[in-house]
């Protein structure tokens, strides 16, 4: 890790902004399987993508459901209880768009309101549902006896164990710790950089990588 940062050491700006990335993103470089930052503590980041539940926004879905990403899908319990054709087949949209672009990711299923639920009864039914939706489905990351992961709206209870499972199964990914090349990282950072621009010309491209050492940073 320092020695790709004393790569850019002529530049105080160009260290900060890669390292600046390099803290937000390197979660397993240490040659011994450590993070670089503290040894035997590891960390990840995610970028959270909150996808529209309207019907107007189901054509554009398939642009952003990749298998890179861990998934939760996230419904109301009373629903179930109340307006299950209702609430079966909106879940059931969802399920197949996952199963066509995202087959192999981890999915969550996330019940809110489960402070309103009081019978035994309908938990069974809410259990009932998700198992016969989600059978088969390799992704399916179950929660214990129910399978979903209940979560109080009002204690917030169900909060830490549906992050675990969330951390768990990210390091699970192959993506996750795959190297990286230094070069890769810094012609997206100049990218991203131009917000009036849709594309960068070639000429500019090669100018930014080729001043870079071609190194692999295992992430």
């Amino acid at each position: 890790y320092e020695s790709i940062l004393e790569s850019f050491g002529s530049n105080d700006n160009e260290l900060q902004r890669i390292n600046r990335f390099a803290n937000t993103f390197t979660v397993n470089g240490g040659s011994d399987g450590q993070s670089d930052k503290k040894p035997g503590n590891k960390s990840i980041s995610f970028t959270i993508w909150d996808y529209g539940g309207q019907s107007v926004f189901y054509t554009l879905h398939h642009l952003f459901l990749t298998q890179y990403g861990v998934y939760l899908l996230v419904f109301d319990l009373r629903e179930i209880i109340n307006n299950r054709v209702t609430a079966t087949g909106y879940l059931e949209f969802w399920i197949k768009s996952l199963r066509l672009h995202a087959l192999n990711s981890p999915v969550l299923l996330v019940g809110t309101f489960y402070d309103k639920i009081k019978k035994e009864k309908d938990l069974e039914i809410v259990k009932s549902v998700v198992h016969e939706l989600m059978n088969g489905f390799p992704g399916f990351v179950k929660s214990g006896a129910l399978g979903f992961f209940p979560l109080n709206n009002k204690t917030k209870e169900g909060i830490e164990s549906i992050r675990s499972a969330i951390e768990k199964n990210a390091w699970k990914q192959d993506y996750v710790t795959k190297p990286i090349p230094i070069r890769w990282m810094r012609a997206l950072d100049k990218m991203l950089e131009d917000t009036e621009c849709m594309y960068m010309p070639l000429s500019d491209f090669q100018g930014v990588i080729f001043v870079y050492p071609c190194i692999y940073k295992s992430f």
